[in-house]
C-alpha cells in the first residue's frame, strides 16, 4: 500500500546544527506511527514543518500525491495538530474556542454543535463546556485539544505527546479513541514514553542526531536486540567488591553498570541469573528489578 504521507530527504538546520538530516519515511492510512527520540532530536520540529509553522531547508513532502511546496494550503486542511502546549484563547470559554477552531477549518456549521456535544461527552468535559479555558487544569485542556482536532476530522493527525500529564484512565481513553478513528487516518505520535510505544504503536521510528536510527515494528526488534533480560540488584550498602568482581569475571554477563548501592546487568541465560541471585542474597540484598522491554533496550542503544 502506498504511503498517504511521504517525506523524502527532508533536512532542517538550526543555529548551524543539523536538527533533521536526510529524513525519508512514509505513513499509510490506518497506521499509528510512534516517533521516538531524546529531547532536541527534532521530533517537534518535524511536526511543525508538516504543519507549515517552520520551513524546511531541503527535501520534499507529499500528501495523497500532492506536493507540499505547491499545494500547501490544500494539504494543511487535511492535517490536525495536537500540540503539547495549550494553544487556546484564554478569554473564551471551551465552547467558544471549539466553535472558533471549527469555523477556521471550514466545518459544516450545522454539524459543529453536534460534534462538540459528542466529543465533550466522549472525553468527559461536557460539564466544563461553558467554563473559561483559563480555569481548567492541564489534563482537561489536553482532552479539549484532542476534541478540537477531531471535530474537523482531518486525514492526518500529528500529536506532540499530550498524554504526559494524563492519568492512567485518561491515557487509556485517549488511545481507545485513537484506535476507533485510525482506520481512515495517518497518525504520527511524537513521544518519549516507551511503555505507550510498546503497547500501542503499529510502527516505530527512532530519531538520533537528526537521522533515523530505526524504522520498523516491535516484531522487527528481534534482528536488532538479543533476547536478553535486564536485572538491577539493590543492596543495603554500596555494591560489594567481591560480588562485582564475580560479575565481571562471568562472560555470560553483559553491560554491567554499577553505581552506589545498585548494579545492573544484562543476561540471556535465566539459569545463570539464579546462580547470581543466590550469590547476591549473601550480601544484604534488599531489592531486585527485572525488565525484558525490547523497546527500552533499543532506545538506549540507538541514542546513547
Amino acid at each position: 500500500m502506498a504511503a498517504f504521507l511521504s517525506i523524502n530527504k527532508l533536512g532542517k538546520k538550526i543555529n548551524d546544527k543539523n536538527l533533521l538530516a536526510d529524513l525519508s519515511f512514509g505513513i499509510q492510512k490506518g497506521e499509528l506511527l510512534f516517533l521516538l527520540g531524546k529531547s532536541g532530536s527534532g521530533k517537534t520540529t518535524l511536526l511543525k514543518i508538516l504543519m507549515g509553522f517552520v520551513k524546511k531547508d531541503i527535501g520534499q513532502i507529499f500528501v495523497d500525491g500532492l506536493d507540499f511546496d505547491i499545494r500547501n494550503e490544500e494539504i494543511i486542511r487535511k492535517i490536525g495538530y495536537i500540540s503539547k502546549d495549550d494553544i487556546f484563547d484564554q478569554n473564551l470559554t471551551v465552547n467558544e474556542n471549539l466553535i472558533f477552531s471549527a469555523e477556521l477549518n471550514n466545518c459544516n456549521s450545522v454539524k459543529i454543535e453536534e460534534k462538540i456535544k459528542y466529543w465533550s461527552n466522549r472525553l468527559g468535559f461536557s460539564q466544563n463546556i461553558n467554563h473559561k479555558i483559563s480555569t481548567l487544569n492541564d489534563s482537561k485542556l489536553k482532552k479539549i485539544s484532542l476534541a478540537r482536532t477531531l471535530i474537523h476530522n482531518p486525514e492526518i493527525i500529528l500529536i506532540d505527546d499530550i498524554t504526559s500529564s494524563m492519568d492512567f484512565y485518561d491515557q487509556n481513553l485517549f488511545f481507545e479513541i485513537i484506535r476507533e478513528i485510525k482506520n481512515d487516518k495517518s497518525i504520527l505520535f511524537a513521544t518519549n514514553n516507551l511503555s505507550l510505544t510498546e503497547v500501542f504503536s503499529d510502527r516505530i521510528i527512532v530519531l538520533d542526531n537528526g537521522n533515523i536510527a530505526f524504522n520498523g515494528t516491535i516484531n522487527n526488534l528481534e534482528s536488532k536486540i538479543n533476547d536478553s533480560y535486564k536485572y538491577r540488584f539493590t543492596f543495603k550498602r554500596i555494591v560489594p567488591n567481591e560480588f562485582l568482581k564475580s560479575l565481571k569475571n562471568n562472560n555470560k554477563i553483559k553491560n554491567i553498570i554499577s553505581k552506589d548501592c545498585n548494579v545492573q546487568i544484562s543476561i540471556s541465560d535465566k539459569l545463570e541469573f539464579f546462580k547470581i541471585f543466590k550469590m547476591a542474597i549473601n550480601y544484604e540484598l534488599i531489592d531486585i528489578k527485572i525488565s525484558d522491554s525490547k523497546i527500552t533496550e533499543l532506545f538506549q542503544r540507538l541514542t546513547q
